[in-house]
């Protein structure tokens, strides 16, 4: 049991959870993917409009793993894998767009890593990863989830900078390549 105040903000919640539970277990992905579909979804059950809340809860969650993840020198890839994968999961759960959450969740993805002073790179990598595989999962098209992943930290990319971008471009078309 952590001996971290909780707050009410989700991605706190969720930053804590996976602090928690990276220092007590190790295994990123497996961890980060439970943990967001599980916050996500635990979220959701208390609303009355789930389609309209799934974008925000989601990008809320992706924020508190990235900041986890971070905190305690996680792999930034595997952590976004495991956020975009938990994002799917939940997203499919509720009934709601996959594809539109899988590009928001992978923008979040990149532009919180940068804003953390992480690996961007690495951040694109793992959240188009963690879309085929998620899609895979659930059925979805691998080509249409990859290329919303790629959409989504492009975007990000877009906004960071024009190194931003080049790096982001190279690391996409080799994961879409190797998905």
């Amino acid at each position: 049991m952590s001996t971290r105040p909780r707050t009410e903000s989700l991605s706190e919640s969720i930053k804590s959870s996976i602090i928690d539970a990276i220092e007590g277990v190790g295994d990123v992905t497996d961890t980060v993917v439970r943990t967001t579909r599980d916050s996500i979804a635990t979220a959701l059950a208390s609303m009355e409009d789930v389609g309209e809340a799934v974008g925000s809860t989601s990008l809320e969650a992706v924020t508190g793993v990235i900041d986890g993840a971070a905190e305690v020198g996680a792999s930034i890839s595997q952590a976004s894998k495991g956020a975009v994968i938990g994002v799917v999961r939940a997203t499919h759960d509720a009934g709601a767009e996959t594809l539109d959450a899988i590009a928001d969740a992978s923008k979040r993805v990149v532009s919180r890593t940068a804003e953390v002073g992480g690996d961007i790179g690495q951040a694109a990598q793992g959240a188009i990863e963690g879309a085929i595989q998620g899609a895979r999962e659930i059925g979805v098209s691998t080509e249409r989830a990859a290329s919303a992943a790629a959409s989504g930290v492009l975007e990000a990319a877009g906004d960071i900078g024009a190194s931003a971008i080049d790096q982001v471009r190279r690391i996409t078309q080799g994961a879409i390549k190797h998905g």
